[in-house]
């Protein structure tokens, strides 16, 4: 069930599942009818397809889903990936703790779910996924080619950040803590991927683009757009870094490590429990140019380091493939079809040993 045609509506076209469409509208007083008909239909939808559970990804779905469910006595699970959205409200926290089992992507995020009502003891984690095969397996050449597309020298150091170019991702910051980088380690490139289709300040990224202009940094800084051959880009890059103000979970991180790169991250949100600090990568405050630059000069400058870091970083990647998502979300099936839920891991799950005990609380 989808709210319209997208990628996601083709993939699965592509797989033979089925794909319906439904509307989830506000409640509305003056025409509460509209509302209660579309969760009628959602009713009539579970018992024609015979649904025996139903998995919510999308906060505005919450009420309906979780009513329709109750209706047509089908459990219901809800995916919480963000800590930002509708999911937090009052109103929808009522709604999650009539479901089954409410799903967190990161230990951080389950932590978030606490705060804000939501029953701990329908909570359980379950870190997001990404396939672990596609960025073990980059080859020197792929590297060579996109280094050399780029224009990045082979004795540079090529520190990238990839992902949406959104304010809160710390683009302003990793741009900061370049000047000061340059001025120490002249033989260092910038590489910004990702666009701002999916943002609603479309003036970011021009002011981005100034910024590099007016601090000199033209010739160390990258746009490389958007780009989908992200193992390439990885394998092409020397040090990733991810200075998000914070992140629920932090995929571009895992990816990193799967790619035997060192990751340079801020300590915010589930960041901490993908990269052990001195370990797999370093972290820094978030919002800290200075701090970022630091961290980053410290790996410029030891190039054993940032291998010893890169070799390590595939066991802990391995944690998060799509084959051990895949098994955690068929065992919490199971257990919510068969009313076993006392089966199920209870929060904190998976919590990384590397972290302090007051961080397990």
């Amino acid at each position: 069930l989808c709210s319209g045609e997208g990628p996601l509506t083709q993939r699965f076209r592509e797989m033979d599942v089925p794909v319906t469409y439904g509307t989830f509208p506000f409640f509305s007083k003056r025409r509460p009818w509209e509302y209660w008909g579309v969760i009628l239909s959602y009713v009539r939808l579970m018992r024609r397809w015979r649904i025996g559970l139903v998995h919510v990804n999308c906060d505005r779905a919450v009420p309906h889903m979780v009513l329709a469910g109750r209706l047509a006595r089908v459990p219901v699970l809800c995916h919480i990936h963000d800590m930002t959205r509708a999911w937090f409200l009052p109103r929808y926290v009522r709604y999650l703790n009539r479901s089954a089992r409410i799903i967190a992507d990161s230990q951080a995020t389950a932590r978030h779910c606490l705060a804000a009502g939501m029953d701990k003891h329908k909570i359980q984690v379950i870190y997001e996924c990404f396939e672990m095969e596609r960025f073990a397996n980059w080859t020197k050449e792929a590297r060579r080619q996109l280094r050399a597309e780029w224009g990045i020298m082979p004795q540079e150091v090529a520190i990238g950040l990839v992902g949406q170019v959104l304010r809160h991702k710390g683009h302003e910051e990793f741009i900061r803590a370049a000047v000061l980088v340059v001025k120490e380690f002249p033989a260092t490139r910038f590489v910004i991927v990702g666009d701002d289709a999916l943002s609603s300040d479309k003036d970011f990224l021009p002011f981005l683009r100034g910024l590099v202009l007016e601090l000199g940094l033209s010739s160390h800084v990258l746009f490389a757009g958007y780009r989908e051959d992200i193992p390439r880009v990885m394998a092409s890059l020397d040090i990733i870094t991810v200075p998000s103000w914070a992140e629920p979970f932090g995929r571009v991180a895992v990816e990193a490590l799967a790619s035997r790169r060192p990751v340079v991250a801020t300590k915010a949100g589930g960041i901490p429990e993908i990269v052990e600090d001195g370990v797999t990568g370093l972290l820094v405050p978030p919002k800290d140019p200075e701090a970022l630059a630091q961290a980053l000069l410290r790996l410029c400058r030891d190039p054993d380091l940032r291998a010893r870091m890169g070799r390590l970083g595939p066991a802990t990647a391995r944690r998060f493939d799509v084959t051990e998502h895949a098994r955690q979300f068929e065992q919490t099936y199971e257990a919510i079809l068969k009313g076993h839920l006392e089966t199920l891991p209870k929060v904190p799950f998976g919590m990384p040993s590397w972290l302090p005990e007051m961080e397990k609380q």
